[in-house]
């Protein structure tokens, strides 16, 4: 079996990040590490684990491993490979990286093992930082500025954004909206132009816009009386201001309470800051008068015998009515209820006269209407016991007395029960004759029926002396 000798260069160190070879790496950098061999291998193993501060540490070991690439050095082809995986340094420093390499020139010759290294100088990553200008709101636009150095002033030519949100950018500088509130990391990678990374993240806080919700946003008082507004919830730390209009404008107050006083109908505006953000828009107040009720109307809707029936008309905006037979001294709820149109007053005397008092009740004020008053009918109802149809005009009809009936039907009969007269008309009476014959000095009887005015029967019956 033929035996090849190699000189120290058989393993070749050819570290590369970018494309051209380089001896250095940065801390921090992933990077594949490269050999060159003069023939090609079987077998290559990364002795990782025998590396300092390399990441990982686990050997790798490649079976028929394929060349990247083949070149000439010294009129000596180089089979190229590069390990099929990124290892990285913390630290700055030189280190070495064991490579074994098993090889044989044909089938017929045995395998070989031959040992080399690949040689790193580890420098500092790029520097990197960025600027940011943004209000902190929602609705603001963050504008990012990234900056950066290299230790061997090596350009940055590539520089990526990821700004917390899964969304990116590839410009050294960059702007950004945010769609909600948070705190976002926003990471800024720099790339140098031999593949050195520097990296630098920072939380950006987004704040949302303060909302303003008042416990009541309309109020209706009286005239002349305060109005009270309050924030519903109000957030701490914002600071809340009164306007007399819907945007622009001086505030009037501040605070998370505003009152005042009106006598006619106002609109206000209450805005927040938080976090110096302000609100999208101001939220409205309303302030609207009550309007003053007027007085009922009151009128005497039926008069009887033992009462009086009031009535009057629906006020607009009344909570309801009282009543008052004194005169307005006292006051007392209506028969017909608190919101009922129509008070009775039972229990009175014949020719008995009433007053009565209505006023309407509402939340700013009472109206009162003007006095109404009535006089009971009677319920009497008066048949003489004698009369003497005599010509000299005292006492010659035998008739009904009575106050404001509607209707009176006398009827007159002698002792044999016959019936002598009838008459349904009020002011008409018996004048003693049956069939145009005067009738006898004697006792005859009566029946009569009388309809009052309210509506009331009254009936009575007796006897009558004719005397002639």
């Amino acid at each position: 079996i033929p035996r090849v000798q190699f000189d120290g260069q058989s393993i070749k160190n050819v570290y590369n990040v970018s494309g051209t070879p380089n001896t250095y790496t940065c801390a921090k950098t992933p990077f594949k590490p490269t050999v060159m061999l003069p023939v090609s291998v079987k077998t290559l193993t990364w002795k990782l684990s025998e590396a300092t501060g390399i990441k990982p540490t686990t050997n790798v070991t490649e079976s028929n491993p394929v060349p990247v690439n083949k070149v000439e050095i010294n009129f000596q082809d180089y089979y190229v490979y590069t390990l099929d995986q990124s290892v990285s340094f913390d630290n700055t420093g030189n280190y070495s990286i064991p490579v074994s390499a098993t090889y044989s020139y044909d089938a017929n010759t045995c395998d070989k093992t031959v040992d080399g290294q690949v040689d790193v100088t580890v420098i500092d990553a790029p520097t990197v930082d960025y600027t940011k200008t943004f209000t902190g709101c929602i609705d603001g636009t963050a504008s990012f500025a990234g900056t950066g150095s290299t230790s061997n002033g090596v350009a940055l030519d590539r520089w990526n954004w990821s700004f917390g949100d899964n969304t990116t950018a590839n410009t050294q500088n960059a702007t950004k909206k945010y769609n909600a509130p948070g705190t976002f990391n926003v990471a800024l990678q720099a790339i140098a132009t031999d593949g050195c990374v520097g990296d630098v993240n920072k939380d950006v806080v987004v704040n949302a816009l303060p909302t303003v919700t008042l416990v009541k946003d309309s109020l209706a008082i009286c005239s002349g009386t305060n109005a009270a507004f309050a924030i519903s919830n109000p957030a701490t730390n914002a600071t809340y201001s009164w306007y007399d209009e819907p945007t622009g404008g001086t505030a009037i107050a501040t605070g998370v309470t505003y009152t005042n006083s009106h006598t006619a109908n106002k609109y206000y505006y209450v805005g927040a800051v938080l976090n110096g953000c302000s609100s999208v828009s101001r939220t409205k107040a309303v302030v609207s008068i009550k309007p003053a009720i007027t007085a009922p109307t009151l009128a005497v809707e039926s008069v009887g015998v033992n009462n009086v029936r009031f009535t009057w008309n629906g006020v607009s905006n009344a909570n309801g009515y009282e009543v008052s037979t004194d005169g307005g001294t006292t006051w007392s709820t209506p028969s017909s209820g608190n919101a009922g149109l129509s008070h009775t007053i039972n229990g009175l005397r014949s020719f008995q006269t009433v007053s009565l008092l209505v006023r309407s009740k509402g939340d700013c004020n009472m109206a009162k209407s003007e006095v109404a008053s009535a006089t009971t009918l009677s319920d009497k109802v008066y048949v003489p016991n004698t009369f003497t149809p005599n010509g000299d005009g005292l006492n010659d009809v035998l008739q009904v007395y009575v106050t404001g009936a509607k209707e009176v039907q006398l009827m007159v009969f002698n002792q044999w029960g016959q019936k002598l007269y009838e008459s349904n008309t009020v002011s008409k009476g018996w004048d003693g004759t049956f069939k145009g014959k005067m009738q006898p000095s004697g006792v005859y009887l009566y029946t009569c029926k009388v309809v009052l005015a309210n509506g009331e029967i009254v009936q009575k019956n007796g006897s009558v002396n004719l005397v002639r």
